[in-house]
């Protein structure tokens, strides 16, 4: 076989190492977290938790900000304008990529098409909550609703799946209630305990504290099962309430056109920091529940499914986001 000539052999090399010249690694730069929640809420310290344990493994900083507003739209809007190398990342899931959308088809985005999910990392099963002097339980919250008193529920914000959750249970009871929006979980706690709204959906870990100094009371769960921190909390399910058991996920997602070998490499080290005993026990002691699920793992079409799954519970709802 002929072998090359000096000069070819010199020239391979030469493009080569331009090549490699060329080839910058990832991530050269600090990576700046999106979290479309108010800081204290819980994805805000999921997201806090993520970003310190990731920094070591990726070799720069990884910056939180947080950017609450229009059900976790306007950090998706500002997530789609970025560049998609990876530098700007952003912790977001159904609420985002499925719920938005079906709830107001001017959103701005599509949640499919502008993003590329890089992976899932937890599901946060939500809790209905009342203050400590309200009602005892589910049936006393629809006594209360039925004999004029105004059941008022508050939620993470508009077109949430806390909003979902609470006009769905009310829709199901045949009450009217009344949604009030806050801009995050931590806000609507507040008032409930307060006093100032009948009920809230949230996740766990926002609540803990206020349930621990029994200033709030848990009267169900919606989740296809109970969770290990409330277990004498039954699931809306099994007091006769359908629809609940979907849960509300979150991962991290990334501008459309991503590309793959740096959706790899964040997912891996996603999944090094959540699919570990260490890491499944910070997930489990902020009150979410692991549920990885890496990058090359995603099913075609992943995101299309999920929004199929939310479209009956938006439906049955009646909620939205105007």
């Amino acid at each position: 076989m002929r072998q090359p000539g000096r000069r070819a052999t010199l020239l391979a090399a030469a493009s080569l190492l331009s090549g490699a010249a060329r080839a910058e690694p990832y991530p050269d730069r600090p990576v700046k977290l999106l979290v479309p929640y108010p800081g204290g809420d819980g994805p805000d310290v999921l997201g806090r938790a993520l970003a310190e344990l990731l920094r070591p493994r990726l070799g720069q900083p990884v910056v939180v900000e947080n950017m609450p507003g229009g059900g976790t739209s306007v950090a998706a809007l500002a997530l789609k304008r970025a560049p998609a190398d990876g530098l700007t990342i952003m912790l977001g899931g159904a609420s985002t990529l499925c719920i938005a959308p079906l709830l107001n088809p001017a959103v701005g985005y599509d949640g499919e098409q502008d993003f590329t999910l890089v992976c899932r990392l937890v599901e946060s099963p939500l809790v209905l909550l009342v203050n400590a002097q309200g009602p005892a339980n589910l049936a006393e919250l629809f006594a209360l609703a039925r004999r004029g008193g105004q059941w008022s529920f508050g939620s993470a914000g508009m077109g949430s799946p806390h909003h979902l959750c609470g006009a769905l249970l009310a829709q199901q009871a045949g009450v009217e209630a009344v949604h009030v929006p806050y801009r995050g979980a931590g806000p609507a706690l507040a008032d409930l305990a307060g006093g100032r709204v009948t009920s809230v959906f949230s996740t766990l870990g926002p609540a803990v504290g206020l349930l621990q100094d029994g200033r709030l009371r848990a009267l169900a769960v919606a989740s296809s099962r109970r969770i290990a921190t409330l277990p004498a909390t039954p699931t809306l399910g099994e007091l006769g309430h359908d629809g609940f058991a979907t849960p509300s996920w979150i991962g991290l997602m990334a501008p459309a056109h991503l590309p793959a070998a740096i959706a790899e490499r964040l997912s891996a080290e996603a999944m090094a920091v959540a699919d570990t005993p260490a890491g499944r026990d910070r997930i489990e002691q902020l009150s979410f529940l692991p549920a990885p699920l890496p990058f090359h793992r995603l099913p075609p079409g992943y995101v299309a499914a999920e929004t199929a799954r939310w479209r009956p519970i938006v439906n049955q709802s009646g909620a939205s986001a105007g």
